[in-house]
């Protein structure tokens, strides 16, 4: 019996063994996941582990390889996976493999730090979220299966599915063709604009370009005649043609709304446009977002007919003034524009070709922008027009209460003092009005006899008389920087009382480009030349019925700290504080001689003074270095310039900032003469920064000089830079042309290059104010001129531009508002014919005389003399005096000699 009894326990261990070798079935349950209906959405199926629990490591595998076939990158990643679970000790994970020979997706779910409990449960998220989205419904749905199965046990599976069907986006695009193709190898830039709704990550946009495979040399369009660009601050854009299809792809993350991708089709890169076919290149594209084939259409063309090529300007009058400014606008644009917008920077529009006069109330800079459109393009001219922070004031010498008998004199002087208070000092010889008409105070000296009163009238013969002006400023002051108590005024004092006088002053902050203009010429034409490196502010005084000369005194105050430059805005400095002038004409100008008064430590202020001679006229204050000596009179003539007529061409009435006329060609160009085409320059330039703020204006000078020491550009502060899309450069480059490279049309027999010829960059920039070139003038001749030409790519031909020479340092200067090519010419100026003394004398024109410079040659030098004999030979009575001072020398020299000889005797 005990032996039995053995026997079954031995049994029964081995069956117990037996039982816990075996495996243990385990096993899963899934539950179905929800659609996914949007590109970003998700879908949860729930996965239950049933049977034995998961240990610890363990995982649970799903072939998720369908998914790359709805995923907008074609990849599955991570980012599409998100865990889920309800274990109570055990922590889920998740993870996407690729394996490459059997091409599998395999989401591995992972067990970590504790067994799973039966019962408990594993969700599984699949999103579009994370940068790779579910592409849109493209007609039908995809109904996904997949298998979840554990890796433990003896491998349990669980079923479930979920429907893909992505609903299409909101999205949109604008496109905006860019300009026309002109050569060969040009281009043109297409701006895509994202609107609606951003593009996704991996999202892309597609445009059938096939329909520009016959304009390519080679047949089909190539990743080389296209370049991409784009704003977006996430995405990356890449391209890619293939079969006719440009496919452009954002990668690196989302591109938002209103951020833009352009495209530039180009005819570099090795597969030129065909020229024969470039004549009549007007293709129509589509492109198309693939997110919600939302679609963009434009064209590319070629240049219109010669003629009809828009050229977009107009004029502008006044182009800076103190508010409220009424600004005149006038079209003056060439090539036959139909139509015409008008944007006045100031939320105002019109679409007429002269629209009314403009008025602007608040203080500021605004952009005027006309864009000039026809059946074959648009054009767009930009200016500036100035509202400045200033005021007028009046002051009127007809005073109620005082009456002025025989104006002309001897005057009698009424003051009836119950009408006009008056003080009348002791001694009776004074009688001062004060705060009386724009006046601060007007003195009335009576000294043959003194005043009589009588009642309320008070009367006497006015001996002399003394007027100063009210303080004058903005009437909510000027700018912290400048000193919002800043103000201005002046004193006169003259013989008798001004009758009927009107005296307006306007005054403004900083100076308006006219003046600005000769200011520079002032202090440059100045021995040694100063530089002005900002003006605090200008005033104008208008007169009526006043001397135009009598002599004045200024007072003009401004912030202590405007001058210095670690706390003030000016660059270059700190300068001098001066005064300056500029004639009622215009014609003269000068720096007075400015004296220091004293500073005002509660207003922070300093007072300034300086007599001006020449009466009321125009005045600033400004800061000026490099001078010592600025009191200099300089004229400003015009006829201190060489300007050349040339006619006028009506297709293109105005071409530049100066409104100068565009010229035809001289009907007299030799036959051998042939227009020549630039190629690009073939010596290096030479570039500098520029110093700016976010608006262009210059904040630092900035000089610029040519590689061989012959040409200089200088840009100073204050001025206004932007380039050709309207933004502010941050460099310039001056580089010299070959006389052979000249471009576009010489410029006839008269003229020839100087030896002086440059390309200024960035191509159609443009400087408010003008900016100056300087040429270093070549050996001059007697009887030569210059002149510098700028030259108009529109028609291909060479224009002159206002030029002054300097014969003291030999240099030869003008005025540039935009960045082309420039040049310098000279030409030899036919000498007035001799008199003849056979002939009666007539009244000889004088010729206009170019200064000669000391390196003229010897032979010019004895033509000149032999010129002068002729001359006085031809004039008897010059040959008489000759004979009669000839005697008298021989006379002279008989008497020395004898009279020396008779001290020897």
């Amino acid at each position: 019996m005990m032996k039995r009894n053995v026997i079954f326990l031995v049994l029964l261990c081995i069956l117990g063994m037996a039982l816990l070798a075996a495996p243990v079935a385990g096993g899963l349950t899934a539950l179905d996941g929800d659609p996914i209906i949007t590109r970003t959405g998700a879908t949860s199926p729930v996965i239950t582990i049933t049977g034995p629990d998961i240990d610890e490591g363990s995982t649970i595998t799903i072939d998720v390889t369908t998914l790359q076939y709805v995923l907008a990158s074609g990849i599955v990643t991570n980012a599409n996976v998100v865990v889920d679970d309800t274990a109570l000790q055990a922590t889920w994970k998740g993870a996407v493999t690729y394996d490459d020979p059997t091409a599998t997706y395999t989401l591995t779910l992972t067990s970590e730090k504790a067994a799973t409990v039966a019962g408990e449960t594993v969700t599984v998220t699949f999103t579009g979220a994370g940068g790779n989205a579910w592409i849109p419904d493209t007609g039908g749905y995809l109904d996904t299966y997949f298998t979840a199965t554990r890796t433990d046990a003896d491998h349990g599976t669980a079923d479930f599915h979920f429907e893909i069907e992505t609903t299409l986006g909101p999205g949109g695009l604008t496109v905006a063709p860019g300009a026309k193709i002109t050569s060969t190898y040009g281009a043109t830039s297409v701006v895509i604009t994202i609107t609606d709704a951003p593009i996704l990550q991996y999202d892309t946009i597609i445009i059938d370009v096939s329909g520009l495979d016959p304009y390519v040399s080679g047949g089909a369009l190539t990743d080389a005649n296209v370049g991409v660009y784009d704003t977006a601050a996430a995405a990356t854009w890449k391209r890619a043609v293939a079969g006719g299809t440009l496919t452009l792809t954002s990668t690196g993350g989302p591109t938002a709304v209103g951020q833009k991708v352009t495209v530039t089709f180009t005819g570099a890169g090795g597969n030129p446009w065909i020229p024969d076919m470039l004549r009549d290149l007007t293709i129509p594209l589509t492109a198309t977002r693939m997110d919600n084939y939302a679609t963009g259409n434009f064209e590319i063309k070629t240049a219109p007919p010669p003629g009809y090529t828009v050229v977009a300007n107009f004029v502008a009058s006044p182009t800076a003034d103190i508010a409220p400014l009424t600004v005149t606008f006038t079209d003056t644009s060439g090539g036959h524009p139909a139509s015409w917008e008008w944007d006045f920077g100031d939320g105002s529009t019109s679409i007429s070709r002269n629209p009314p006069a403009h008025t602007y109330t608040g203080i500021g800079t605004y952009t005027v922008s006309l864009t000039a459109t026809n059946a074959y393009g648009s054009d767009t001219k930009t200016q500036y027009i100035n509202v400045l922070n200033g005021a007028v004031l009046t002051a009127n010498t007809a005073i109620n209460g005082l009456t002025i008998t025989n104006c002309g004199g001897p005057q009698l002087v009424t003051v009836d003092t119950s009408v006009l208070p008056a003080t009348l000092d002791p001694t009776k010889t004074v009688l001062e009005l004060s705060l009386v008409s724009g006046f601060k105070k007007i003195t009335i000296y009576a000294l043959n006899g003194g005043f009589l009163e009588n009642s309320n009238l008070i009367t006497g013969n006015p001996t002399g008389v003394h007027l100063v002006s009210e303080e004058i400023a903005p009437s909510s002051g000027f700018s912290s920087d400048i000193g919002t108590t800043a103000s201005f005024n002046y004193s006169i004092d003259l013989p008798s009382y001004p009758c009927n006088a009107i005296l307006s002053t306007k005054i403004w902050e900083g100076v308006i480009p006219e003046y600005d203009i000769k200011l520079q010429k002032i202090v440059s034409g100045n021995v040694p030349p100063a530089v002005s490196i900002g003006t605090a502010y200008t005033a104008k005084i208008t007169k009526t019925n006043f001397p135009s000369n009598a002599p004045v005194k200024l007072h003009m105050s401004v912030n202590s700290d405007w001058n210095d430059p670690l706390v003030g805005h000016l660059s270059g400095g700190p300068g001098t504080i001066f005064i300056w002038r500029i004639s009622d004409d215009g014609t003269q100008g000068q720096v007075l001689p400015t004296n220091y008064l004293y500073t005002d430590p509660g207003e922070n202020l300093d007072y300034y003074e300086a007599a001006s001679p020449g009466g009321l006229s125009t005045f600033g204050i400004s800061s000026l270095t490099g001078s010592n000596n600025p009191f200099q009179l300089i004229g400003l003539v015009a006829t201190a310039y060489i300007n050349a007529e040339q006619p006028v061409n009506p297709d293109y009435p105005i071409s530049d900032e100066k409104n100068a006329v565009k010229t035809t060609q001289s009907p007299t160009i030799p036959p051998t003469q042939t227009p020549l085409t630039p190629p690009a320059p073939p010596t290096p330039g030479t570039t500098e920064k520029l110093y700016s703020n976010a608006n262009g204006v210059i904040t630092q000078a900035t000089t610029l000089q040519a590689l061989d020491g012959l040409a200089t550009v200088t840009v100073g502060t204050g001025v206004v830079a932007q380039d050709a899309d309207g933004k502010p450069p941050l460099s310039i480059t001056i580089t010299a042309i070959p006389a052979e490279n000249l471009p576009g049309t010489p410029p006839g027999y008269a003229f020839s290059l100087a030896g002086r010829a440059y390309d200024l960059q960035p191509d159609g920039a443009t400087f408010s104010p003008e900016i100056s070139i300087r040429f270093t003038a070549p050996d001059v001749q007697f009887g030569q001129e210059f002149i510098v030409k700028t030259y108009d790519r529109a028609t291909g031909t060479w224009h002159d531009i206002p030029t002054r020479y300097n014969p003291n340092d030999g240099t030869i200067t003008a005025q540039i508002s935009h960045f082309c090519y420039f040049a310098l010419f000279t030409k030899t100026v036919t000498a007035q014919p001799a008199i003849t003394a056979t002939r009666a004398p007539t009244q000889v024109t004088p010729q206009k005389v170019v200064p000669i410079a000391a390196s003229s040659s010897v032979s010019n030098f004895m033509g000149m003399i032999t010129w002068a004999v002729e001359t006085i030979l031809q004039n008897p009575i010059i040959v008489v005096g000759v004979i009669i001072l000839a005697v008298a020398i021989i006379l002279y020299g008989w008497k020395r000699r004898r009279d020396r000889e008779m001290l020897f005797r």
